[in-house]
């Protein structure tokens, strides 16, 4: 990254924000991750007899 800048002295902030689709793409993510170990564990469970 390069700030152009006129000589002299600055005082310069720079922020870095996640973008929204990062944020949302973490937490679908996240959801896909709990769905798929939800159906791991839902079928290596012994099932009850009837």
């Amino acid at each position: 990254m390069l700030i152009d800048a006129p000589p002299g002295e600055h005082s310069l902030r720079v922020v870095f924000e996640t973008p929204l689709e990062n944020t949302v793409g973490r937490v679908v993510t996240l959801a896909s991750l709990l769905v798929v170990a939800w159906l791991l564990q839902r079928s290596r469970a012994p099932r009850a007899r009837r």
